[in-house]
């Protein structure tokens, strides 16, 4: 990969390259958990959460990183350090396996584990690239190619699979890099989010948004699908039955497009988020009520259901992040980073509950059931008042593409005149009306607080209050309003 990142637009991508990519690095979870992760717990089990948190908490300080001081993502130096850390852990993870050192696994692993991280992030900014509606669509391909292929490694050796886990994400980041590396760079050297965000309230979704709290929830769900029965339960059958949910997400597109209402998503680039949302919830506490019943068949079932519901959660977060970082190249970093990392964390939760829940079965039921009961009532809560007014598709359309040095197209004059005419019509305060009008002029956030002498958080007061009283939702509304003001 050259090591030459230059700040330029990137070209087009190509769909076949964008979903090459992204199926190698998805391949790389079932790949974990068919081959890599079973080989684990003959050394040490606890390898596994520790490598996976590792690489949560790496793309949770990139975000944080991205989002407040863009500079230290160093991007030329990060990327020859994670790569070598993939490169070194994945020939490191063998010797590992085979010496059956807990110390030397967890290194290997971990190494292995934050590689991949940097990897995900590569293949998520060059996927974001691609036009607007083809986004869920490379995620959904490269869902079914992943598991499709996760299907045969059942029945071939190990080692095979652990050289597949090794070259997937290099090749997954050697196809991203070219684009993902001129991103990047742009964002190291570009203004924060957090501070374009003062100005143009709705060009980036904040870290704490409903959006990434869902994906940590379900999230959780999802690992403890993995860990729950693991014993007695057929994998096999578990990798199929998510096969069969991706299915279901293809009959549910080609009928939503086959009907009116899909001609309208598909001219708009919008997706079925929230319907499929909705059957994910519905997969998931089926499982959790099965998990509870004293049956001989109630563990596998309950497993094939978590299964079934956390597939269709995983391919509705891959595609709402990926979505996101489409609408708002400058927050692309943040908003993958943040949600894959926001993912794993649940996916660790969740994976000791349900090691916790699969070590009582037959022994203290109770304790199923509590745990279980406690996720339905949870996910009914969250349910029933967290997404009462909220929406995954609406929050994905709330973002808008920032406004790069960009004012009002009018004289001197007349831009004073019109924003003056429009701060009495909508009765804007004489603070506001002077804010309103470098907004107009295009001035960012340390402009207006070094000329008015105030502080960041009344920069952002100020910029809300306008923005509700003009009722617009964006800076390139703002920018319109005030070029129609003469009509």
């Amino acid at each position: 990969m050259s090591e030459e990142i230059m700040p330029q637009e990137a070209g087009s991508i190509s769909f076949g390259r964008a979903l090459a990519a992204l199926s190698c690095l998805l391949l790389a979870t079932p790949l974990l958990n068919i081959v890599a992760f079973p080989l684990f717990d003959a050394t040490f089990t606890y390898a596994r959460d520790i490598s996976v948190l590792a690489c949560a908490v790496m793309l949770m300080l990139l975000a944080c990183a991205a989002v407040f001081r863009p500079r230290m993502l160093r991007v030329r130096w990060t990327n020859r350090i994670l790569v070598g850390a993939l490169v070194t852990g994945s020939l490191l993870l063998v010797p590992a396996l085979v010496s059956h050192s807990a110390p030397a696994l967890v290194v290997a692993s971990t190494l292995a584990s934050i590689g991949r991280g940097w990897a995900t992030l590569a293949c998520g900014m060059m996927v974001a690239r691609l036009e607007g509606r083809r986004v869920p669509l490379c995620v959904l391909a490269a869902f079914a190619i992943a598991y499709a292929c996760a299907s045969v490694t059942w029945f071939l050796p190990s080692f095979i699979g652990l050289m597949a886990l090794a070259v997937g994400p290099l090749v997954a980041l050697a196809l991203s890099w070219p684009c993902a590396g001129r991103m990047l760079y742009r964002a190291e050297v570009s203004e924060s989010p957090r501070d374009i965000s003062v100005t143009q309230p709705a060009s980036f979704l904040a870290l704490s948004s409903m959006l990434f709290t869902s994906i940590l929830l379900f999230k959780v769900l999802f690992g403890y699908a993995l860990r729950f029965d693991v014993v007695d339960s057929n994998p096999v059958a578990d990798w199929l039955i998510a096969l069969a949910a991706i299915a279901v997400v293809l009959v549910i597109v080609g009928v939503r497009r086959a009907w009116g209402s899909a001609r309208v998503e598909a001219d708009s680039g919008r997706f079925p988020w929230d319907t499929l949302v909705s059957i994910a919830v519905l997969a998931a506490v089926a499982g959790l009520l099965c998990s509870m019943l004293p049956l001989a068949w109630a563990p596998g079932a309950s497993t094939a259901a978590l299964t079934a519901g956390s597939t269709l959660f995983e391919l509705v977060s891959w595609s709402i992040i990926l979505a996101l970082a489409a609408r708002s190249e400058l927050g692309a970093v943040a908003s993958i980073a943040w949600g894959r990392g926001v993912a794993s964390i649940g996916s660790v939760v969740g994976a000791a509950l349900g090691s916790w829940a699969g070590s009582s079965i037959g022994v203290d039921h109770v304790t199923v059931i509590v745990i279980s009961a406690a996720l339905v009532l949870v996910v009914t809560a969250y349910v029933l008042f967290g997404f009462r007014y909220f929406s995954f598709e609406k929050s994905v359309a709330s973002v808008v593409p920032a406004v790069e040095n960009a004012r009002a197209d009018a004289p001197q004059e007349t831009l004073e005149s019109r924003v003056a005419a429009l701060a009495e019509h909508h009765g804007l305060t004489p603070r506001e009306r002077e804010v309103f009008e470098m907004l107009a002029h295009g001035r960012n956030r340390e402009y207006i607080e070094s000329k008015l002498v105030i502080s960041r958080n009344t920069v952002k007061a100020h910029v809300k209050h306008i923005y509700a009283k003009l009722e617009v939702h964006s800076h390139q509304e703002l920018l319109d309003l005030v070029e129609d003001a003469s009509e």
